[in-house]
């Protein structure tokens, strides 16, 4: 029957009953106390909680770029939702909303997604399934966050913070100084 699938909370709720109901064995991240998690303590949670072989579906394909150490050290199974969801929509003349094309993929690829090897991360469409690669854009999305935790660590503020503050120091009113009398008393 392959590995339990686990709905991430970004995707819809009814995908885990559906599934049930096609016979594939699926639990929600919200029945596993997962929801709120950010992504790194959600992975090491599944890897301590769930005892048997698991598939984490996730709408998130920057996840495995974000959080490359943590999949790594766990050996996390992790199937994403191609991102570009619109381009391929376009490209294969599929009118489908980014939940619609969500939901199409999953149920055209569960048994695929079911039976993924361990460790291993695929991104799926509906019209097709390839082992998950990182784009440019998320290589440096997850650049940014990286820099932006490394910062936080040493107490520096982010360049985005530090941007916002240089400009509302520029557009705060500068006070005019008083002008000293020149005129003799």
């Amino acid at each position: 029957m392959g590995r339990l699938i686990i709905v991430d909370e970004c995707l819809n709720h009814q995908l885990t009953e559906q599934l049930i109901g096609r016979g594939r064995p699926a639990v929600s991240g919200f029945e596993l106390g997962l929801s709120g998690l950010e992504d790194e303590p959600m992975l090491r949670k599944l890897h301590a909680d769930v005892t048997e072989p698991w598939v984490l579906i996730t709408s998130d394909d920057v996840m495995p770029a974000e959080h490359a150490d943590v999949i790594d050290e766990i050996g996390a199974t992790i199937a994403t939702i191609d991102g570009e969801w619109d381009r391929i929509c376009k490209a294969h003349d599929l009118v489908l909303n980014q939940d619609e094309f969500g939901k199409e993929a999953i149920h055209r690829w569960a048994h695929v997604i079911a039976e993924q090897e361990a460790g291993q991360i695929h991104r799926y469409t509906p019209v097709s399934h390839t082992p998950w690669r990182a784009r440019t854009k998320h290589e440096k999305k997850a650049e940014q966050k990286a820099k932006k935790a490394a910062a936080q660590k040493r107490g520096v503020k982010a360049p985005a913070v530090r941007k916002a503050a240089a400009k509302k120091a520029r557009k705060a009113p500068v006070k005019k100084a008083a002008r000293k009398r020149t005129t003799p008393k």
